[in-house]
């Protein structure tokens, strides 16, 4: 009785939060990595942790527009540089070398 109390989810639906879990998850873990990587202790003035996930976004986005077809590595570099571009032209609102995370319904 108990299941007919709750609104049915469509796969679409499930499918869509599933997804968004992995990608939360695979930014994380990806943003650990190049923090160990670069070797980023941001207890010493380096980029803290929201820079690092910000960077993972565009890391991870850039990888798939290369794994892509209609992308590749070219498509996946002018990707970055345009964030890049994007991160210098706007108000520095977090540190210079890092940017925020881009809202999903952007590039």
């Amino acid at each position: 009785m108990d299941q007919q109390s709750r609104p049915r989810v469509t796969t679409g639906e499930y499918v869509t939060k599933w997804q968004t879990i992995v990608e939360d998850h695979l930014f994380s873990e990806l943003a650990k990595s190049l923090r160990r990587l670069a070797d980023i202790d941001p207890t010493a003035g380096g980029p803290g942790p929201e820079q690092v996930a910000a960077l993972a976004y565009h890391l991870a986005h850039a990888l798939r527009i290369a794994a892509s077809s209609s992308g590749g590595v070219q498509a996946s570099v002018e990707y970055l540089q345009g964030a890049a571009a994007a991160q210098e032209a706007a108000p520095r609102l977090t540190s210079p070398r890092f940017g925020s995370r881009p809202s999903p319904s952007g590039t």
